[in-house]
């Protein structure tokens, strides 16, 4: 007997979305481990956040898709003949064999950045933990589907099920909770991009006392370089920056900031750390470290170095 269309889609698409949510799953609850981790503000701007939001919004999208097929397979099922069993038993044992690849995988990864000084001890044995602990019961439940237990229980199938989902819908609501809202992630973009505008503003300033021994008295002077400086206005009010000139060497810069300067992870706290976790690390060791509002930045052309080319 063939293999019917309908028969065919409904498995392969309850294996695929399983396996696309088993994955989405497991790194959520990594995530959140993290979280517990960490002493950072917020995982939204210092984790990967691509990786985040990418398993999140996937996980939204195929968690609902996963269990709709579950059920109209589950319906679906009470009528299939032995050869059909057959195929979805092998298909059932293709899918315990993947679970446990894909954790394999997981703890291969987890392993190498522990040993590559990346995590801290106890995040690398909760995650690790965990990772076990969801192929346990995702190879139990399906060996159990497989010698045929769930088909005398449907009803404590029912509530496993609801269980699962409730489960998965925690793990996206918490995940929700810890990355804050996007408007929180465009502010504190606004302001990273502010501290790169301070910086160039920093660097033409250098550039001026270079060439003319001394202080610009305004931000217009430094425009009279040449080549002309590129001197960016503060992100957040399209005015030029407030420049002040203290004295012979000191100076101060003022900007507007929308949130306070982040706490940041420390070093091995996050598996994904990234290249803007460092580019804030070094911000607050040049003293770029700013409240929210008017912030003002005291420099001294001393503390420049001037074996740095200052180019724009």
């Amino acid at each position: 007997m063939k293999i019917q269309a309908k028969d065919f889609f409904l498995n392969i698409g309850y294996a695929v979305t399983l396996y696309v949510l088993l994955f989405n799953f497991i790194f959520l609850g990594f995530a959140l481990i993290d979280l517990y981790f960490t002493d950072a503000d917020t995982l939204y701007f210092f984790v990967n956040g691509g990786f985040v939001k990418f398993n999140l919004a996937s996980a939204i999208v195929v968690a609902p898709a996963f269990f709709i097929v579950a059920g109209i397979l589950r319906k679906h099922m009470k009528g299939l003949d032995d050869f059909d069993m057959k195929w979805r038993k092998w298909l059932l044992t293709l899918t315990v064999f993947l679970a446990s690849v894909i954790v394999v995988i997981d703890l291969i990864t987890l392993v190498y950045t522990y040993l590559n000084g990346e995590q801290l001890l106890g995040a690398f044995i909760a995650k690790a933990l965990f990772a076990l602990a969801v192929f346990v019961c995702v190879a139990l439940f399906y060996i159990k589907d497989l010698k045929g237990y769930w088909n005398a229980k449907r009803n404590l199938q029912k509530q496993v099920t609801y269980f699962a989902g409730a489960l998965v819908f925690i793990f996206i609501v918490a995940n929700l909770a810890m990355l804050g809202s996007p408007y929180k992630y465009k502010l504190l973009q606004k302001d990273f991009e502010q501290i790169n505008g301070l910086q160039s503003t920093n660097n033409s300033i250098a550039r001026y006392y270079e060439k003319n021994k001394r202080l610009p008295d305004s931000l217009d002077q430094v425009k009279t370089l040449d080549p002309y400086p590129y001197l960016p206005k503060d992100i957040n009010t399209q005015d030029n920056y407030k420049y002040t000139r203290k004295d012979e060497t000191n100076y101060t810069i003022c900007a507007y900031f929308n949130l306070d300067f982040p706490k940041l992870p420390k070093k091995g706290d996050l598996i994904y750390d990234n290249w803007r976790v460092s580019a804030w690390r070094e911000y607050k060791k040049e003293g770029w470290v700013y409240k929210s509002g008017e912030t003002c930045f005291d420099k001294s052309i001393n503390d420049i170095n001037f074996n740095k080319q200052y180019i724009d």
